[in-house]
């Protein structure tokens, strides 16, 4: 299985900006679930800002339609923030899968 994991960064002075502008992205990119199936939405905050991600398993023969939303959705995103708002977009593979590649094998 294929997973796509969004992580983006804002400043301390934008977390309110980026909560209201979450709200309107669920609105503007609604869940559709024949291309992924969100697994995890986190957020974590310090002194230097606020790190949010999720995470989305990905339809088989779908990757490229989800690098695609994950791609408009971040855009969307920094379009809005502005100054201040980095992401990053990563494929990733379960730990199973991983292993398996390596010709290992997880204990149950």
């Amino acid at each position: 299985m294929v997973y796509i994991m969004l992580t983006a960064w804002v400043r301390p002075d934008k977390g309110r900006a980026f909560g209201k502008i979450v709200l309107e992205a669920i609105k503007k990119f609604p869940a559709d679930e024949s291309i992924s199936k969100l697994i995890l939405q986190a957020v974590s905050a310090d002194e230097e800002g606020i790190k949010a991600f999720a995470i989305s398993e990905v339809v088989k023969g779908k990757i490229s339609e989800a690098m695609k939303r994950s791609t408009n959705l971040a855009l969307f995103y920094a379009e809005a923030i502005g100054e201040g708002f980095k992401y990053k977009i990563e494929t990733l593979m379960s730990a199973i899968e991983a292993m398996s590649v390596i010709g290992l094998e997880m204990p149950e």
